[in-house]
């Protein structure tokens, strides 16, 4: 077996992995293990590098640990996708590592001992165009409050958290929207004016926001919460049950509605800006099919995929679309 840990130097706030990197060969030589370290050039260069291991390793069991952010873990798993001798993890040194939150005990990522020690499991994809996502889709608000952190967390002291939360702010003063077709499962387009739409086959977003609550790695559907135009004031009320997960509710039913299904197709007004796993990208239409099983990922030792509760009667099941008119 070959571990890759392949390193984002410019992961958060760019600080230099040398730490890791040490923990990493250490270790490594402990266990007598087979470890390569490499370390990304730009945007890109994980997937550039995974799709080259892959092609070089076509039979040998392949492990991948992505240390970065989502959008690092992006790249390596659509560099990944396709060889079926290779698993994926991720160390989560980014911005908003929201992909680990959808495990039992995410400190675990953090530790190589842990993650070495770990084991593969399926987990779904979603499909995109000629690519694949592993997380969360985002469009409206949620995406202008991504692009602003893009920009934020370059400042000092606003790393991590503190730069979602000043991009919630920034945006919260001036609310973008979107609108568009939306349909589902092969049903009629239906016309939507919306504060922001995500998809999720995990559950988080924007650093720590669980838009989609019911949403399991390997549970084989899409999750989609769409959030109608509301006043400030409205959204102010109601970010809080947005954040914690709570907002799917008889009682905010006007507001949020929330969505099953297996593939959804979006056609935008114009076009628009989309965030990927984090990466922020411009369509002016797209399609999101749900890939089950489609991935291997590592779950380090001491973890494991949260299980969710079923979804609630408010939840709209794949197909009826129509009642979203």
């Amino acid at each position: 077996m070959k571990y890759y840990f392949v390193l984002n130097p410019a992961a958060g706030q760019g600080d230099k992995p040398d730490g890791l990197e040490r923990e990493i060969r250490a270790l490594g030589k402990e266990q007598g293990l087979d470890v390569t370290v490499y370390r990304t050039t730009g945007r890109y260069d994980a997937e550039r590098y995974a799709r080259e291991v892959c092609a070089a390793c076509p039979e040998e069991e392949i492990r991948f640990y992505f240390a970065g952010g989502d959008g690092t873990f992006n790249e390596g798993v659509n560099g990944m996708y396709g060889c079926p001798n290779a698993a994926a993890g991720v160390i989560p040194i980014g911005t908003g590592n929201d992909f680990v939150r959808n495990f039992s005990r995410p400190e675990n990522f953090r530790s190589v001992a842990a993650q070495i020690g770990g084991e593969a499991v399926s987990c779904d994809l979603v499909r995109y165009g000629d690519r694949v996502f592993v997380n969360m889709f985002n469009t409206g608000l949620d995406c202008q409050v991504a692009s602003y952190v893009s920009e934020l967390k370059k400042k000092p002291l606003l790393g991590g958290s503190a730069a979602y939360l000043a991009g919630v702010v920034k945006a919260f003063a001036k609310m973008p929207g979107i609108s568009g077709f939306v349909s589902f499962d092969g049903g009629e387009p239906v016309r939507r004016d919306l504060q922001l739409l995500c998809a999720g086959n995990g559950s988080f977003c924007g650093g720590g926001f669980m838009s989609a609550p019911y949403a399991e790695l390997s549970d084989g559907r899409l999750d989609v919460c769409l959030v109608e135009r509301v006043r400030r004031t409205t959204f102010a009320r109601v970010i809080g049950s947005y954040k914690k997960g709570t907002h799917i509710t008889e009682k905010n039913a006007k507001i949020f509605q929330y969505v099953a299904c297996r593939r959804m197709e979006l056609t935008f007004d114009e076009p628009t800006e989309i965030c990927i796993d984090g990466e922020i990208e411009t369509v002016g239409a797209l399609t999101l099919e749900i890939l089950p099983g489609a991935c291997r990922i590592l779950v380090p030792a001491g973890s494991e995929i949260l299980k969710k509760e079923p979804l609630p009667a408010t939840a709209i099941s794949a197909g009826r679309e129509a009642a979203l008119v």
